[in-house]
């Protein structure tokens, strides 16, 4: 909706992507998935449903493996890379 319909084109941070609303209503793997694909360029997570010490190599892993199996295309990653870059290099 942001960026089709409004033509938002910089940074979206997500919400806890693990909060009740979207944890009660998918899997970790398709919200991760899901909000990368939509969009989002950074995501949010609390990490205190159920604590994992490994969760940020686990999200690797798993876009890595998306990437791999097409469900999320490089060109999606690269496009968050290109703005989290120029939001960086606007701030003084």
């Amino acid at each position: 909706l942001l960026r089709e319909k409004m033509g938002y084109q910089g940074v979206v941070i997500t919400d806890d992507m693990q909060m009740g609303a979207i944890h009660d209503n998918f899997s970790f793997k398709d919200s991760v998935l899901g909000a990368i694909n939509a969009g989002a360029d950074i995501l949010i997570l609390g990490n205190t449903l159920q604590f994992n010490a490994d969760i940020v190599p686990d999200i690797q892993n798993m876009v890595v493996a998306a990437v791999k199996d097409g469900t999320v295309p490089m060109s999606r990653l690269e496009e968050s890379y290109r703005r989290i870059q120029e939001l960086k290099r606007n701030i003084d």
